[in-house]
């Protein structure tokens, strides 16, 4: 029997030398692969991210892909294992710009700060925040009255949100952040305007209702109608009981029923010129911060023939054309 061996070595050679070439490619592939999927996308302006506390790094990679900032979910996953940064990154809100690479976002995930979420109502004045802020988040201040009179001046410009802020910050900073953020949300309003949506904000609860009242009270300003907001006095009769004269209001000592439910003909006498009931026009300043709904009605009211409205006791508004309508829903629906 007669074995070439010579044959034999070529064959063992050649599989050697396709496996080797196999792996090159693969090699090759795989580099393009991860080069592709990590680089970044291009120039572009800062992308606010945010990660709320218990996200994980699959979590995070969807948002992130979501918003077009990473090309690759899986690559971008591996970018974390490799850079061994899983349990490194922090909760918090991150400015991110599509020119930055897998790598370079994954280390700034890591350079934030614990934050706490915290949410602001529609509705709230200034004192109802500060009070919320000092003593649910028990977050310190060392002056109350002077945070008030400090930022009194811009009360209605405190724009309702969900917001996270790092832990320590102060009532300044945190009053400061949703001023900013008013300024991007709201591009174009008056200050009357502005005015008029807190109002809305207080006395309708629907999107449908805000649009309804904010026409009857534009067209009641419109013809020097008084305006007759019951919410004005509730305002006023809260912030007088303790009165300490600020710029566009008063402030209160100590705490009290910020918008009291039961108004009595007393207090629809206040000598306030938030007392709509007293005082023709808009008062002097907005009462309370409104939400983009009710910012909207204002801009956009819905007009109708009716110049009246009331809450009844199931909640449910009722308009009326005339004042004997109106008396008529009063009978008919407040007890």
């Amino acid at each position: 029997m007669h074995f070439d061996f010579c044959a034999l070595s070529n064959k063992k050679l050649s599989k050697r030398l396709t496996i080797f070439l196999f792996f090159i490619a693969t090699l090759f592939i795989a580099t393009v692969w991860w080069f592709l999927s990590t680089s970044p996308f291009g120039f572009s302006d800062s992308t606010s991210f945010t990660i709320n506390r218990g996200d994980g790094v699959r979590e995070i990679a969807n948002n992130l892909y979501n918003k077009g900032l990473i090309k690759n979910r899986v690559a971008f996953f591996i970018t974390i294992k490799l850079l061994n940064l899983d349990t490194k990154i922090q909760a918090g809100e991150y400015s991110l710009n599509k020119n930055m690479s897998a790598a370079e976002i994954a280390k700034t995930l890591t350079h934030g700060v614990a934050d706490i979420k915290i949410t602001i109502p529609e509705g709230w004045s200034l004192e109802e925040i500060v009070d919320y802020l000092q003593n649910t988040l028990h977050i310190k201040t060392n002056n109350y009255l002077t945070e008030i009179k400090q930022w009194k001046q811009q009360e209605g410009y405190f724009f309702p949100d969900t917001y996270l802020i790092p832990q320590e910050s102060s009532i300044s900073a945190i009053l400061a952040l949703t001023r900013e953020n008013f300024d991007k949300k709201v591009k174009k309003i008056t200050r009357e305007q502005l005015i008029m949506a807190s109002l809305v904000e207080r006395e309708a609860k629907t999107e449908e209702d805000r649009k309804i009242i904010a026409g009857i009270l534009l067209k009641r300003l419109r013809e020097n109608m008084p305006l007759e907001v019951d919410a004005t006095v509730q305002y006023a009769v809260a912030n007088c009981r303790n009165p300490v004269p600020v710029p566009d209001g008063f402030i209160l000592k100590n705490k009290c029923d910020w918008w009291p439910k039961n108004i009595t003909e007393q207090d629809l006498k206040i000598d306030s010129l938030y007392n709509t009931r007293k005082y023709a026009g808009l008062p002097p300043g907005p009462i309370c911060n409104p939400g983009i709904s009710a910012i909207n009605a204002v801009l956009a009211p819905q007009e109708t023939d009716y110049y009246f409205y009331l809450t009844g006791e199931d909640g449910k508004m009722r308009y009326g054309k005339t004042l004997a309508e109106h008396n008529n829903n009063i009978v008919k629906y407040l007890k």
